[in-house]
């Protein structure tokens, strides 16, 4: 699902606490070789869920961030807050309370957010009035989908899950887990040792281990990244659920299955594979890392073709290989209204142009001295204030006479 979508609804299943502590702790003990053989048909028990067929939407209310007074940290910037506001720029909930750059990642889902207290620095959920429903006491809080929330513990070494009423699901915690995936969530259960990773369902049985390391789960279809140390090198390939090959280890970086492929990079080679390893495309000029964005229904690769510590390129193409621009950018992103595409003038200052997916128009990049909203949203005239929302469009859908500006 991608993020910072303005207004989505999804149909999930709300996972019951008492469905799942039903569920016998041993299982996560299974034996490697007998769990590597079982079928990979593992479905829902629909028995124990509840209220499967609601529909969950990210909330209207837009996050903004603003610089706070304080300790100037990196980039020269104070504290950054969070707060939020509806689409006529009246705000809701003041961003004096909670750290910047938390709820901007996920949102409200059905009402609830992930963010991190000012005073303890630790995440809880917060109502769309801004109270907590959750206390904050996770390092860590995150969600896919809006009905789980892997957390995090101390210093990032207990993971575990939790629901939207805050129990703690399968009476279990972890060395590592990552998010949800469709039905499925990879977990380690010892800290550093790849050969205790499995993944697990929405009820906390393990459906598959691996003599292999498994490394993360990187698609709702039942396919794993696993790694090998070679020559002190990580290398990475991936299995499906039944231990067969679909790629040998012998990949330096990789991402997640969008759509049925995924990109890979062998020796600063690049390469989109689908979910049998045939090759989709390939790209012969040097590639150091790729980054996946989806908009109007199709998918785009960002390929980071110059990087050092101070600059990169950017050079983007499209699901099917074909380049968009002719040439890289300093800066390129992909929105739900346009692609953004942007390089350095003489003054350090992001300028650029959209163009506009609907119309075909280009029209000039906000994003050079604007604060980030959302995907299809910008503040303008940033800093400590702000004046108002433009959309990719050009369209000023928050005009305020009064500046917001925050003085804590």
């Amino acid at each position: 699902m991608k993020k910072y979508i303005s207004v989505l609804l999804i149909t999930i299943s709300l996972l019951s606490a008492c469905g799942v502590k039903e569920v016998e702790v041993e299982v996560l003990e299974k034996n490697i070789e007998e769990a590597a053989q079982e079928e990979s048909s593992y479905e829902i028990n629909y028995d124990s869920l509840e209220d499967k067929n609601e529909d969950y939407k990210i909330s209207e209310l837009l996050p903004f961030l603003v610089e706070m007074k304080g300790e100037k940290g990196m980039f020269g910037m104070g504290p950054v807050g969070e707060g939020f506001m509806d689409m006529e720029g009246n705000v809701i909930i003041q961003p004096d309370r909670f750290v910047g750059l938390a709820a901007v990642d996920d949102g409200f889902y059905d009402g609830l957010a992930a963010i991190r207290d000012f005073k303890t620095d630790l995440y809880g959920l917060i109502n769309e009035k801004g109270q907590w429903v959750i206390e904050p006491i996770y390092s860590d809080l995150y969600t896919g989908d809006g009905t789980i929330y892997r957390f995090v513990k101390g210093d990032y070494t207990s993971y575990g899950f939790i629901d939207r009423q805050g129990n703690n699901l399968f009476d279990k915690e972890f060395a590592s887990a990552g998010l949800f995936i469709g039905d499925y969530a990879w977990v380690l259960e010892r800290e550093g040792d790849y050969s205790s990773a499995a993944i697990i369902n929405r009820q906390g049985e393990v459906v598959f281990r691996s003599k292999r390391e498994i490394f993360d789960l990187i698609s709702e279809n039942g396919l794993v990244r696993t790694r090998k140390i070679e020559d002190g090198k990580i290398k990475y390939g991936i299995i499906d659920f039944k231990d067969r090959v679909i790629l040998s280890e012998e990949y330096d970086e990789m991402g997640k299955y969008h759509n049925k492929k995924v990109w890979v990079i062998k020796d600063n080679h690049m390469s989109v594979v689908d979910e049998k390893g045939k090759t989709v495309f390939d790209y012969e000029d040097d590639v150091y890392n790729v980054s996946y964005f989806e908009a109007q229904n199709k998918g785009y690769y960002r390929l980071t073709v110059y990087s050092t510590l101070h600059e990169s390129k950017y050079f983007l193409l499209d699901e099917d290989g074909k380049a968009v621009f002719d040439r890289s950018y300093d800066w390129i992103s992909v929105y739900s209204s346009g692609i953004d595409y942007c390089d350095y003038n003489d003054k350090e200052e992001l300028i650029g142009k959209i163009r506009l997916f609907e119309s075909g128009e280009e029209i000039d990049s906000p994003i050079g001295s604007d604060y980030f909203i959302r995907d299809d949203l910008f503040t303008y005239d940033g800093g400590d204030k702000i004046t108002g929302i433009i959309t990719f469009d050009g369209t000023i859908i928050m005009p305020k006479k009064e500046t917001l500006k925050v003085d804590y």
